[in-house]
Order: structure tokens, then sequence, then C-alpha cells
């Protein structure tokens, strides 16, 4: 976020993949489908699912498009599908984060906050 607004109530989030391979290149043409479940400040629950996105570039980075939310929402997001044909999806490379390894069964997912 690059400057505040007073009256936002609702925010359109983004979730960049970044796909590389076990020599550390970036992939492009992987396909990526994510589950995502939102808690609303009421406690209602609302689940669903990406529409499938491709990563592009020689940055192999996947962009995908989150349904609007208020800002007093939290997000969780896992991944569903990531897949290229001719290459073999391997969880024990992924990102280190709070030193777990993201999207593996100690961390399946990611939780996403849009307070201020």
């Amino acid at each position: 976020v690059n400057k505040k607004h007073k009256n936002v109530t609702k925010v359109k989030p983004l979730f960049k993949v970044y796909i590389f391979d076990e020599k550390k290149s970036s992939l492009k043409d992987v396909d990526i489908v994510i589950a995502w479940n939102t808690t609303m400040a009421n406690g209602k629950v609302k689940n669903g699912t990406s529409k499938p996105s491709t990563t592009k570039g020689k940055a192999g980075i996947a962009t995908i498009k989150l349904p609007a939310q208020k800002k007093s929402t939290v997000m969780s997001v896992r991944p569903i599908s990531i897949s290229r044909s001719g290459y073999q999806y391997n969880k024990k490379l992924n990102k280190k984060y709070d030193r777990c390894r993201l999207f593996t069964p100690k961390c399946p997912f990611v939780t996403l906050s849009f307070q201020d």
C-alpha cells in the first residue's frame, strides 16, 4: 500500500505466486488454482476457488485475483493445484516463512488480513 485512503471499506486482494524449478530458475506456463475462505467480523464464513492463473514472463509470476473483501475480513488461501506438463510439484522446496515451509502439512495456508 503506497498511501492510505480514509474512507476505504473494501479491498480487492491480489495473491502473487512465484514458481521456480529445483535449479531456482523461474518457470512460466505453470497453472495454479487456489482455494480461499474468509471470516468476516460477524463470524460468517465464505469459501471459494480462484479462476486458474498461469505463470508468465521471465519471472514466473502468477497473479490471482481474489474477490473484494471488507477491510475487517480475514482471508486464508491454500493451493488446490500447481501443475505444468513434464514437471512434478515438490512441496519440500517451498519458501520458508516463520520457520515453516508454506503450503505444506505444517503450514497448509496463508492468512491475509486487510486491516490498517
